[in-house]
Protein backbone atom coordinates (compact mmCIF):
# COMPACT_ATOMS: atom_id res chain seq x y z
CA UNK A 1 0.00 0.00 0.00
CA UNK A 2 3.16 2.32 0.89
CA UNK A 3 4.75 1.60 -2.44
CA UNK A 4 1.55 2.30 -4.50
CA UNK A 5 1.37 5.80 -2.93
CA UNK A 6 4.55 6.36 -3.48
CA UNK A 7 4.17 5.75 -6.97
CA UNK A 8 1.29 7.55 -7.71
CA UNK A 9 3.33 10.87 -6.08
CA UNK A 10 6.33 10.21 -8.70
CA UNK A 11 3.49 9.74 -11.30
CA UNK A 12 1.76 13.26 -10.50
CA UNK A 13 5.48 15.17 -9.86
CA UNK A 14 6.13 14.15 -13.39
CA UNK A 15 3.16 14.78 -15.06
CA UNK A 16 3.17 18.25 -13.47
CA UNK A 17 6.72 18.74 -14.81
CA UNK A 18 5.53 17.98 -18.43
CA UNK A 19 2.68 20.28 -18.10
CA UNK A 20 4.93 23.34 -16.93
CA UNK A 21 7.56 22.60 -19.75
CA UNK A 22 4.97 22.95 -22.15
CA UNK A 23 4.03 26.17 -20.50
CA UNK A 24 7.57 27.44 -20.80
CA UNK A 25 8.40 26.54 -24.47
CA UNK A 26 4.94 28.00 -25.37
CA UNK A 27 6.00 31.22 -23.60
CA UNK A 28 9.15 31.33 -25.08
CA UNK A 29 7.89 30.84 -28.37
CA UNK A 30 5.23 33.76 -28.15
CA UNK A 31 7.80 36.02 -26.69
CA UNK A 32 10.37 35.28 -29.73
CA UNK A 33 7.43 35.71 -31.94
CA UNK A 34 6.55 39.61 -30.73
CA UNK A 35 10.46 40.25 -30.20
CA UNK A 36 10.47 39.77 -33.90
CA UNK A 37 8.62 40.49 -36.70
CA UNK A 38 9.87 37.86 -39.14
CA UNK A 39 10.63 34.53 -37.27
CA UNK A 40 10.66 32.73 -40.60
CA UNK A 41 13.83 34.85 -41.54
CA UNK A 42 12.09 35.57 -44.70
CA UNK A 43 12.91 39.66 -44.36
CA UNK A 44 16.42 40.50 -45.21
CA UNK A 45 16.39 44.58 -44.68
CA UNK A 46 16.86 46.47 -41.75
CA UNK A 47 15.20 45.79 -38.78
CA UNK A 48 12.19 47.88 -37.73
CA UNK A 49 13.99 49.75 -35.54
CA UNK A 50 16.69 50.81 -37.42
CA UNK A 51 14.76 51.57 -40.51
CA UNK A 52 12.32 53.85 -37.85
CA UNK A 53 15.56 55.80 -36.33
CA UNK A 54 17.26 56.28 -40.10
CA UNK A 55 13.67 58.19 -40.87
CA UNK A 56 13.50 60.32 -37.56
CA UNK A 57 16.97 60.94 -38.17
CA UNK A 58 15.90 62.29 -41.71
CA UNK A 59 12.14 64.08 -41.06
CA UNK A 60 11.75 63.94 -37.46
CA UNK A 61 11.48 66.68 -34.89
CA UNK A 62 14.89 66.92 -34.23
CA UNK A 63 15.89 66.68 -38.20
CA UNK A 64 17.54 69.47 -39.74
CA UNK A 65 14.62 69.28 -42.91
CA UNK A 66 12.48 70.15 -39.49
CA UNK A 67 14.44 72.90 -37.99
CA UNK A 68 14.60 74.66 -41.56
CA UNK A 69 11.09 74.81 -42.41
CA UNK A 70 9.79 78.31 -42.08
CA UNK A 71 7.15 77.78 -39.34
CA UNK A 72 5.04 80.85 -40.52
CA UNK A 73 4.61 80.39 -43.77
CA UNK A 74 1.61 77.83 -44.45
CA UNK A 75 2.79 76.30 -47.58
CA UNK A 76 6.09 75.29 -46.06
CA UNK A 77 4.41 73.75 -43.43
CA UNK A 78 2.07 72.34 -45.95
CA UNK A 79 4.69 70.97 -47.91
CA UNK A 80 6.57 69.33 -45.16
CA UNK A 81 3.31 67.05 -44.26
CA UNK A 82 3.37 65.96 -47.17
CA UNK A 83 6.90 65.11 -47.73
CA UNK A 84 6.49 63.54 -44.02
CA UNK A 85 3.41 61.09 -44.52
CA UNK A 86 4.75 60.42 -48.42
CA UNK A 87 8.11 59.18 -46.84
CA UNK A 88 6.66 57.49 -44.10
CA UNK A 89 3.91 55.67 -46.33
CA UNK A 90 7.15 53.77 -48.00
CA UNK A 91 8.59 52.16 -44.59
CA UNK A 92 7.87 48.64 -43.53
CA UNK A 93 4.59 48.33 -41.54
CA UNK A 94 6.11 47.28 -38.53
CA UNK A 95 8.97 50.32 -39.00
CA UNK A 96 6.33 52.57 -39.23
CA UNK A 97 3.91 51.25 -36.02
CA UNK A 98 7.02 51.50 -33.93
CA UNK A 99 8.05 55.08 -34.80
CA UNK A 100 4.99 56.53 -32.47
CA UNK A 101 5.36 59.85 -33.81
CA UNK A 102 1.46 61.04 -32.30
CA UNK A 103 2.94 63.36 -30.64
CA UNK A 104 5.01 65.25 -33.65
CA UNK A 105 2.30 65.05 -36.14
CA UNK A 106 -0.48 66.40 -34.10
CA UNK A 107 2.36 69.26 -33.25
CA UNK A 108 2.54 69.73 -36.83
CA UNK A 109 -1.17 69.51 -37.76
CA UNK A 110 -2.16 72.15 -35.09
CA UNK A 111 0.53 74.33 -36.47
CA UNK A 112 -0.84 74.00 -39.97
CA UNK A 113 -4.38 74.75 -38.26
CA UNK A 114 -3.53 77.83 -36.66
CA UNK A 115 -1.89 79.09 -39.55
CA UNK A 116 -5.02 78.52 -41.60
CA UNK A 117 -6.71 81.14 -39.33
CA UNK A 118 -4.16 83.76 -40.12
CA UNK A 119 -3.93 83.14 -43.84
CA UNK A 120 -5.95 85.29 -45.92
CA UNK A 121 -8.25 83.42 -48.03
CA UNK A 122 -7.31 85.80 -50.26
CA UNK A 123 -4.53 87.89 -51.78
CA UNK A 124 -5.92 91.84 -53.04
CA UNK A 125 -2.79 94.37 -52.71
CA UNK A 126 -3.82 97.42 -53.70
CA UNK A 127 -0.37 99.66 -53.60
CA UNK A 128 -0.75 103.87 -53.87
CA UNK A 129 2.22 105.77 -54.87
CA UNK A 130 3.68 106.49 -58.08
CA UNK A 131 5.93 104.84 -61.25
CA UNK A 132 7.72 103.10 -58.01
CA UNK A 133 4.98 100.87 -56.94
CA UNK A 134 4.14 99.83 -60.80
CA UNK A 135 7.47 98.73 -60.93
CA UNK A 136 6.87 96.79 -57.56
CA UNK A 137 4.29 95.42 -58.46
CA UNK A 138 3.91 94.64 -62.30
CA UNK A 139 4.95 90.37 -61.72
CA UNK A 140 3.35 90.25 -58.32
CA UNK A 141 0.08 89.04 -59.76
CA UNK A 142 2.28 86.09 -61.11
CA UNK A 143 5.04 85.33 -58.16
CA UNK A 144 1.57 85.50 -55.52
CA UNK A 145 -0.25 82.34 -57.50
CA UNK A 146 2.87 80.56 -57.78
CA UNK A 147 3.55 80.94 -54.20
CA UNK A 148 0.07 79.52 -53.90
CA UNK A 149 -2.39 82.72 -52.66
CA UNK A 150 -5.92 82.56 -54.11
CA UNK A 151 -7.98 84.83 -55.16
CA UNK A 152 -6.02 87.39 -56.33
CA UNK A 153 -6.45 91.09 -57.21
CA UNK A 154 -3.47 93.25 -57.36
CA UNK A 155 -3.72 96.92 -58.13
CA UNK A 156 -2.00 100.36 -58.61
CA UNK A 157 -2.86 103.86 -58.09
CA UNK A 158 -0.31 106.26 -59.62
CA UNK A 159 1.04 109.23 -61.01
CA UNK A 160 4.56 109.78 -62.45
CA UNK A 161 6.49 111.39 -59.16
CA UNK A 162 3.69 111.89 -57.07
CA UNK A 163 4.85 112.15 -53.32
CA UNK A 164 3.01 112.35 -50.33
CA UNK A 165 2.43 115.96 -50.24
CA UNK A 166 0.31 115.49 -53.64
CA UNK A 167 -1.24 111.97 -52.67
CA UNK A 168 -2.91 114.70 -49.71
CA UNK A 169 -3.80 117.02 -51.74
CA UNK A 170 -5.92 115.02 -53.95
CA UNK A 171 -6.90 113.23 -51.14
CA UNK A 172 -8.71 116.37 -49.67
CA UNK A 173 -9.82 117.48 -53.42
CA UNK A 174 -11.32 114.27 -53.99
CA UNK A 175 -9.30 114.54 -57.20
CA UNK A 176 -9.41 111.67 -59.93
CA UNK A 177 -6.24 112.68 -61.11
CA UNK A 178 -4.66 108.94 -60.81
CA UNK A 179 -4.04 105.83 -63.36
CA UNK A 180 -5.60 103.30 -61.70
CA UNK A 181 -4.04 99.88 -63.26
CA UNK A 182 -5.98 96.42 -61.79
CA UNK A 183 -4.87 92.78 -62.81
CA UNK A 184 -7.47 90.14 -61.65
CA UNK A 185 -6.27 87.58 -64.16
CA UNK A 186 -2.98 87.71 -64.82
CA UNK A 187 -3.65 90.46 -67.95
CA UNK A 188 -3.16 94.15 -66.65
CA UNK A 189 -6.06 97.03 -67.18
CA UNK A 190 -5.40 100.58 -66.71
CA UNK A 191 -8.30 102.73 -66.08
CA UNK A 192 -7.74 106.72 -66.13
CA UNK A 193 -8.80 109.71 -64.50
CA UNK A 194 -9.68 107.59 -60.83
CA UNK A 195 -9.76 108.96 -57.03
CA UNK A 196 -8.22 107.27 -54.18
CA UNK A 197 -11.65 107.30 -53.09
CA UNK A 198 -12.66 105.27 -56.01
CA UNK A 199 -9.88 102.88 -55.41
CA UNK A 200 -10.14 102.12 -51.69
CA UNK A 201 -13.63 101.15 -52.24
CA UNK A 202 -12.97 99.12 -55.47
CA UNK A 203 -12.36 96.07 -53.40
CA UNK A 204 -12.22 94.39 -50.09
CA UNK A 205 -8.26 95.13 -50.20
CA UNK A 206 -6.63 92.70 -47.86
CA UNK A 207 -3.35 94.79 -48.17
CA UNK A 208 -2.99 98.55 -49.01
CA UNK A 209 0.60 100.34 -49.13
CA UNK A 210 1.87 103.52 -49.24
CA UNK A 211 5.37 104.68 -49.92
CA UNK A 212 7.14 108.28 -50.78
CA UNK A 213 8.61 109.57 -53.66
CA UNK A 214 11.93 108.09 -55.11
CA UNK A 215 13.85 111.28 -54.27
CA UNK A 216 12.22 112.09 -51.10
CA UNK A 217 12.08 108.45 -49.32
CA UNK A 218 15.19 108.90 -47.50
CA UNK A 219 14.39 113.05 -46.64
CA UNK A 220 12.94 112.31 -42.98
CA UNK A 221 11.10 115.85 -43.02
CA UNK A 222 9.30 115.19 -46.11
CA UNK A 223 7.08 112.51 -43.94
CA UNK A 224 5.74 114.25 -41.21
CA UNK A 225 2.34 115.71 -41.17
CA UNK A 226 1.47 114.77 -44.98
CA UNK A 227 2.30 111.04 -44.04
CA UNK A 228 0.13 111.12 -41.02
CA UNK A 229 -3.04 112.51 -43.12
CA UNK A 230 -2.35 109.92 -45.06
CA UNK A 231 -2.44 106.99 -43.10
CA UNK A 232 -5.59 108.67 -41.26
CA UNK A 233 -7.30 108.64 -44.53
CA UNK A 234 -6.07 105.19 -45.51
CA UNK A 235 -8.14 103.66 -42.19
CA UNK A 236 -10.92 105.80 -42.33
CA UNK A 237 -11.81 104.57 -46.01
CA UNK A 238 -10.17 100.95 -46.42
CA UNK A 239 -12.91 98.62 -47.10
CA UNK A 240 -12.88 96.81 -43.81
CA UNK A 241 -11.20 96.69 -40.75
CA UNK A 242 -9.68 94.12 -41.28
CA UNK A 243 -7.83 95.92 -43.82
CA UNK A 244 -3.91 96.19 -43.11
CA UNK A 245 -1.66 99.18 -43.85
CA UNK A 246 1.64 98.66 -45.01
CA UNK A 247 5.23 100.78 -46.57
CA UNK A 248 6.30 99.97 -49.09
CA UNK A 249 10.22 100.77 -48.94
CA UNK A 250 11.74 101.72 -52.23
CA UNK A 251 15.15 101.34 -53.22
CA UNK A 252 18.02 103.67 -53.85
CA UNK A 253 18.93 104.84 -57.83
CA UNK A 254 21.75 103.21 -59.42
CA UNK A 255 25.80 104.40 -58.90
CA UNK A 256 25.61 105.38 -62.65
CA UNK A 257 22.95 107.73 -61.92
CA UNK A 258 23.59 111.24 -62.41
CA UNK A 259 20.54 113.24 -62.81
CA UNK A 260 19.48 116.45 -59.87
CA UNK A 261 17.19 114.42 -58.14
CA UNK A 262 20.50 112.27 -57.09
CA UNK A 263 22.27 114.94 -55.94
CA UNK A 264 20.65 115.46 -52.26
CA UNK A 265 22.40 112.05 -51.63
CA UNK A 266 25.86 113.25 -52.85
CA UNK A 267 25.22 110.94 -56.04
CA UNK A 268 26.19 107.94 -53.62
CA UNK A 269 24.49 104.96 -53.58
CA UNK A 270 25.05 103.75 -50.45
CA UNK A 271 24.26 107.15 -49.01
CA UNK A 272 20.73 107.17 -50.44
CA UNK A 273 20.10 103.78 -49.10
CA UNK A 274 20.90 104.31 -45.47
CA UNK A 275 19.14 107.67 -45.32
CA UNK A 276 16.07 105.98 -46.72
CA UNK A 277 16.55 103.15 -43.76
CA UNK A 278 16.77 106.07 -41.20
CA UNK A 279 13.43 107.43 -42.23
CA UNK A 280 12.19 104.34 -42.17
CA UNK A 281 13.32 103.52 -38.87
CA UNK A 282 12.35 106.91 -37.40
CA UNK A 283 8.99 107.86 -39.47
CA UNK A 284 7.23 104.13 -40.24
CA UNK A 285 8.53 101.86 -37.72
CA UNK A 286 6.96 103.69 -34.17
CA UNK A 287 3.62 103.93 -36.66
CA UNK A 288 1.73 101.11 -35.46
CA UNK A 289 -0.94 101.68 -38.27
CA UNK A 290 1.31 99.90 -40.61
CA UNK A 291 1.47 96.17 -39.67
CA UNK A 292 3.72 95.35 -42.37
CA UNK A 293 7.44 96.84 -43.86
CA UNK A 294 8.12 95.77 -47.55
CA UNK A 295 11.69 96.15 -48.03
CA UNK A 296 11.98 96.25 -51.20
CA UNK A 297 14.98 98.47 -51.30
CA UNK A 298 16.92 96.52 -48.62
CA UNK A 299 16.15 93.47 -50.80
CA UNK A 300 17.75 95.47 -53.99
CA UNK A 301 20.52 96.35 -52.29
CA UNK A 302 21.37 92.76 -51.14
CA UNK A 303 21.11 91.49 -54.54
CA UNK A 304 23.36 94.28 -55.71
CA UNK A 305 26.52 92.77 -53.59
CA UNK A 306 25.87 89.48 -55.52
CA UNK A 307 27.88 88.48 -58.33
CA UNK A 308 24.84 90.14 -60.12
CA UNK A 309 25.47 93.76 -59.42
CA UNK A 310 24.03 96.73 -60.23
CA UNK A 311 22.06 95.71 -63.05
CA UNK A 312 18.25 96.03 -61.51
CA UNK A 313 17.35 99.30 -63.37
CA UNK A 314 16.38 100.11 -66.95
CA UNK A 315 17.14 103.92 -66.32
CA UNK A 316 19.62 104.57 -63.11
CA UNK A 317 16.25 105.28 -60.96
CA UNK A 318 13.16 102.48 -62.19
CA UNK A 319 13.78 99.16 -62.15
CA UNK A 320 14.09 96.18 -65.05
CA UNK A 321 12.70 93.09 -65.48
CA UNK A 322 15.23 91.54 -62.83
CA UNK A 323 14.08 94.78 -60.39
CA UNK A 324 10.57 94.16 -60.77
CA UNK A 325 10.89 90.69 -60.34
CA UNK A 326 12.87 91.23 -57.17
CA UNK A 327 10.18 93.72 -55.68
CA UNK A 328 7.26 91.05 -56.13
CA UNK A 329 9.39 88.21 -54.19
CA UNK A 330 10.14 91.12 -51.71
CA UNK A 331 6.06 91.75 -51.36
CA UNK A 332 4.78 88.24 -51.77
CA UNK A 333 7.54 87.03 -48.81
CA UNK A 334 6.27 90.47 -46.93
CA UNK A 335 2.62 89.42 -46.98
CA UNK A 336 3.00 86.05 -45.28
CA UNK A 337 4.15 83.33 -48.28
CA UNK A 338 7.30 81.34 -48.45
CA UNK A 339 9.43 81.88 -51.89
CA UNK A 340 11.25 79.10 -51.36
CA UNK A 341 9.26 76.56 -54.05
CA UNK A 342 8.80 79.11 -56.41
CA UNK A 343 9.64 78.32 -59.83
CA UNK A 344 8.16 81.20 -62.48
CA UNK A 345 10.24 83.43 -64.43
CA UNK A 346 9.45 86.72 -66.25
CA UNK A 347 10.15 86.06 -69.83
CA UNK A 348 13.07 88.47 -69.90
CA UNK A 349 16.07 88.48 -71.29
CA UNK A 350 17.38 90.09 -67.83
CA UNK A 351 16.23 87.22 -65.61
CA UNK A 352 17.71 84.22 -66.02
CA UNK A 353 16.66 80.45 -64.26
CA UNK A 354 20.08 80.55 -62.68
CA UNK A 355 19.41 83.79 -60.87
CA UNK A 356 16.88 82.02 -58.51
CA UNK A 357 19.26 81.51 -56.08
CA UNK A 358 20.76 84.88 -55.37
CA UNK A 359 16.77 85.94 -55.78
CA UNK A 360 15.14 84.15 -53.26
CA UNK A 361 18.22 84.36 -50.81
CA UNK A 362 18.35 88.54 -51.01
CA UNK A 363 14.81 88.92 -50.70
CA UNK A 364 14.93 86.43 -47.44
CA UNK A 365 17.69 88.02 -46.19
CA UNK A 366 16.00 91.40 -46.21
CA UNK A 367 12.95 90.03 -44.08
CA UNK A 368 15.45 88.32 -41.44
CA UNK A 369 16.96 92.55 -41.32
CA UNK A 370 14.99 94.55 -42.99
CA UNK A 371 17.18 97.93 -42.35
CA UNK A 372 20.61 96.50 -43.27
CA UNK A 373 22.07 95.18 -46.48
CA UNK A 374 23.67 92.02 -46.21
CA UNK A 375 26.55 90.87 -47.87
CA UNK A 376 26.05 87.98 -50.69
CA UNK A 377 28.71 88.91 -52.48
CA UNK A 378 30.08 84.56 -52.16
CA UNK A 379 26.66 83.65 -53.84
CA UNK A 380 28.08 81.91 -56.81
CA UNK A 381 26.79 80.30 -59.95
CA UNK A 382 29.65 79.99 -62.81
CA UNK A 383 27.23 80.79 -65.59
CA UNK A 384 28.31 81.66 -68.63
CA UNK A 385 26.10 84.31 -70.97
CA UNK A 386 23.40 83.24 -72.75
CA UNK A 387 20.56 85.19 -75.11
CA UNK A 388 22.13 88.90 -73.18
CA UNK A 389 22.39 87.08 -69.46
CA UNK A 390 24.70 87.81 -66.72
CA UNK A 391 28.23 86.04 -67.34
CA UNK A 392 30.30 85.63 -63.96
CA UNK A 393 32.82 83.66 -66.27
CA UNK A 394 35.53 85.95 -67.03
CA UNK A 395 37.85 85.22 -69.83
CA UNK A 396 41.59 85.68 -69.27
CA UNK A 397 42.93 86.33 -72.31
CA UNK A 398 45.98 84.52 -73.97
CA UNK A 399 48.48 85.57 -76.51
CA UNK A 400 49.84 84.61 -80.22
CA UNK A 401 52.96 82.42 -79.80
CA UNK A 402 55.43 84.25 -81.72
CA UNK A 403 59.34 84.03 -83.75
CA UNK A 404 60.49 85.26 -80.55
CA UNK A 405 57.94 83.59 -77.45
CA UNK A 406 56.02 80.97 -76.72
CA UNK A 407 52.16 81.66 -76.40
CA UNK A 408 48.88 81.04 -74.33
CA UNK A 409 45.50 79.75 -75.09
CA UNK A 410 42.59 82.06 -73.24
CA UNK A 411 41.30 80.68 -69.90
CA UNK A 412 38.17 81.28 -67.96
CA UNK A 413 37.47 82.10 -63.99
CA UNK A 414 34.90 83.19 -62.34
CA UNK A 415 34.49 87.05 -61.27
CA UNK A 416 32.82 86.17 -57.62
CA UNK A 417 34.86 83.77 -56.25
CA UNK A 418 38.06 83.49 -58.54
CA UNK A 419 38.05 79.78 -58.99
CA UNK A 420 40.32 79.45 -62.36
CA UNK A 421 37.31 77.19 -64.73
CA UNK A 422 39.61 76.76 -67.85
CA UNK A 423 43.33 76.70 -67.64
CA UNK A 424 45.50 78.71 -69.94
CA UNK A 425 47.10 76.02 -72.40
CA UNK A 426 50.85 76.87 -73.51
CA UNK A 427 51.55 77.36 -77.37
CA UNK A 428 55.16 76.84 -78.95
CA UNK A 429 57.56 79.14 -79.79
CA UNK A 430 56.90 79.96 -84.08
CA UNK A 431 60.14 78.54 -85.91
CA UNK A 432 59.57 80.83 -88.56
CA UNK A 433 58.79 84.77 -88.98
CA UNK A 434 55.84 86.71 -90.75
CA UNK A 435 57.58 88.59 -93.62
CA UNK A 436 55.74 91.59 -94.25
CA UNK A 437 57.63 92.51 -98.27
CA UNK A 438 58.16 95.76 -99.40
CA UNK A 439 59.76 97.22 -102.79
CA UNK A 440 62.77 99.57 -102.17
CA UNK A 441 64.46 99.70 -105.52
CA UNK A 442 61.88 97.69 -108.50
CA UNK A 443 64.34 95.97 -110.96
CA UNK A 444 65.17 96.75 -114.36
CA UNK A 445 65.68 94.62 -117.74
CA UNK A 446 69.01 96.28 -116.96
CA UNK A 447 69.42 96.72 -113.43
CA UNK A 448 68.38 94.26 -110.14
CA UNK A 449 66.00 95.68 -107.82
CA UNK A 450 65.87 96.02 -103.61
CA UNK A 451 63.36 94.89 -100.95
CA UNK A 452 63.20 95.17 -97.63
CA UNK A 453 61.00 91.97 -95.96
CA UNK A 454 60.20 92.84 -92.05
CA UNK A 455 58.72 90.20 -89.83
CA UNK A 456 55.15 91.83 -88.81
CA UNK A 457 55.77 89.69 -85.34
CA UNK A 458 58.97 90.79 -84.05
CA UNK A 459 60.17 93.73 -86.55
CA UNK A 460 63.49 91.63 -87.93
CA UNK A 461 64.36 93.11 -91.03
CA UNK A 462 66.21 91.65 -93.69
CA UNK A 463 67.15 93.49 -97.75
CA UNK A 464 66.53 90.90 -100.18
CA UNK A 465 67.68 91.16 -104.19
CA UNK A 466 65.32 91.47 -107.07
CA UNK A 467 67.21 89.45 -109.74
CA UNK A 468 66.62 91.97 -113.08
CA UNK A 469 65.12 90.65 -116.46
CA UNK A 470 66.87 88.59 -118.50
CA UNK A 471 64.88 87.74 -121.27
CA UNK A 472 61.28 88.46 -122.51
CA UNK A 473 60.46 85.68 -125.72
CA UNK A 474 57.19 84.47 -127.58
CA UNK A 475 56.60 80.90 -128.17
CA UNK A 476 56.84 81.82 -132.04
CA UNK A 477 57.38 84.66 -133.90
CA UNK A 478 55.34 83.68 -136.87
CA UNK A 479 52.22 82.14 -137.85
CA UNK A 480 50.71 80.66 -140.72
CA UNK A 481 47.16 82.25 -141.68
CA UNK A 482 44.64 79.78 -140.50
CA UNK A 483 41.60 82.23 -140.12
CA UNK A 484 41.65 82.31 -136.78
CA UNK A 485 43.27 85.39 -133.70
CA UNK A 486 46.48 84.59 -133.39
CA UNK A 487 47.99 84.78 -129.71
CA UNK A 488 51.72 83.75 -129.23
CA UNK A 489 52.60 82.95 -125.31
CA UNK A 490 54.92 85.13 -123.26
CA UNK A 491 57.56 83.77 -121.19
CA UNK A 492 59.83 86.33 -118.88
CA UNK A 493 62.82 84.94 -116.83
CA UNK A 494 64.98 86.60 -114.45
CA UNK A 495 68.84 86.29 -114.43
CA UNK A 496 68.41 83.98 -111.76
CA UNK A 497 66.23 81.35 -114.20
CA UNK A 498 62.51 82.22 -112.42
CA UNK A 499 59.64 83.05 -114.58
CA UNK A 500 57.44 85.99 -113.59
CA UNK A 501 53.88 86.00 -113.51
CA UNK A 502 51.42 87.98 -115.44
CA UNK A 503 49.18 89.94 -113.96
CA UNK A 504 51.80 89.75 -110.87
CA UNK A 505 54.58 91.25 -112.57
CA UNK A 506 53.59 92.16 -115.52
CA UNK A 507 51.02 92.59 -117.68
CA UNK A 508 50.24 92.19 -121.76
CA UNK A 509 48.51 94.44 -124.86
CA UNK A 510 48.23 92.34 -128.08
CA UNK A 511 47.61 94.80 -130.51
CA UNK A 512 43.93 93.84 -132.44
CA UNK A 513 43.13 91.82 -135.63
CA UNK A 514 45.85 88.98 -135.28
CA UNK A 515 43.24 86.89 -137.70
CA UNK A 516 44.68 88.45 -141.34
CA UNK A 517 47.98 88.07 -142.42
CA UNK A 518 50.41 90.97 -141.31
CA UNK A 519 52.81 92.29 -138.67
CA UNK A 520 51.10 92.28 -134.96
CA UNK A 521 52.52 93.06 -131.64
CA UNK A 522 52.63 92.40 -127.96
CA UNK A 523 53.80 95.00 -125.70
CA UNK A 524 54.83 93.94 -122.26
CA UNK A 525 54.47 96.08 -118.82
CA UNK A 526 56.37 95.30 -115.94
CA UNK A 527 54.68 96.14 -112.03
CA UNK A 528 55.35 95.89 -108.62
CA UNK A 529 58.84 94.48 -108.20
CA UNK A 530 60.17 95.21 -111.31
CA UNK A 531 59.71 98.28 -113.84
CA UNK A 532 60.10 99.20 -117.77
CA UNK A 533 58.35 98.15 -120.50
CA UNK A 534 59.12 96.66 -124.10
CA UNK A 535 57.55 95.47 -127.17
CA UNK A 536 57.71 92.33 -129.31
CA UNK A 537 56.62 91.61 -132.57
CA UNK A 538 54.91 88.60 -134.70
CA UNK A 539 53.70 87.90 -138.35
CA UNK A 540 50.85 86.17 -140.04
CA UNK A 541 52.24 84.71 -143.19
CA UNK A 542 50.47 82.87 -146.09
CA UNK A 543 50.30 79.24 -147.17
CA UNK A 544 53.19 78.27 -149.41
CA UNK A 545 52.86 77.57 -152.47
CA UNK A 546 54.22 75.75 -155.56
CA UNK A 547 54.08 75.17 -159.31
CA UNK A 548 53.73 71.36 -160.89
CA UNK A 549 53.46 72.72 -164.12
CA UNK A 550 52.93 75.41 -166.75
CA UNK A 551 51.67 76.00 -170.06
CA UNK A 552 52.91 77.96 -173.29
CA UNK A 553 51.18 81.46 -173.77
Amino acid sequence: MKFKKICLFFAAALFSLIILSSAAVAFARGSASQSFPYPDGNYDGPSPSVESLAFSASMGPSSEKWKNVDKTSLPALENFRAEYFAAKGKLSDRAAASLNDGSFTAELNALIAERRKSFPKSFRVLSIGNSFSKDAVKFLYQVAKNAGAKNIVVASMQIIGCDLKTHRANAEGDLPVYKYSKNKSGKIKVYSDVSLLSALRDENWDYITLQQSSPLSGVEKSYNRDLDFMVNYILKNRPCPTTKLCWHMTWAFSKKYNKESFSIYNFEQTFMYDSICRAVRDKIVPDKSFTVLIPVGTAVQNLRTSYIGDRLNRDGRHLNALGQYTAAMTFVRSLGYSIDGIKWIPKSKKVSRSYLPAIKTAVNNSLSVPLSVTDESRVCNHKEAKNGTLNTVVTKPGRPATCKSSGLTDGTYCKVCSKTLKKQRVIPKLTQHKYVFKVKTPATMKTNGEAVVTCKVCGHTEKRLIHKIKSVSLSKTSFTYSKKVVTPTVTVKDSAGNDLRENIDYTLAFSGGRKEIGEYSVRVVFKNKYKGKTELEFSIVPHKTSIKSAKPL
